[in-house]
């Protein structure tokens, strides 16, 4: 996953930068192996960042700033 994360921002990272893309990995968890609740999509990664208090802050504030009140045409 965060392979393919990385792949991502080496390829859209100009538009991360920018604010314009949020790039987000999640693992699906069928089985409960992460201990979050079985059939749960866990996020493991947004933009490269794989800490959970740093992805929590980075989604809620990205969220935030991406409301479509934002978006200019």
């Amino acid at each position: 996953m965060n392979d393919q994360v990385a792949q991502a921002l080496v390829l859209f990272g100009d538009k991360v930068k920018a604010g314009h893309l949020i790039i987000v990995g999640g693992v699906y968890d069928f089985s409960n192996d992460m201990k979050q609740g079985s059939g749960k999509l866990n996020i493991v990664n947004v933009n490269g960042d794989i800490e959970a208090d740093k992805i929590a802050g980075d989604l809620s504030v990205k969220l935030a700033s991406h409301h479509p009140a934002h978006e200019h045409h």
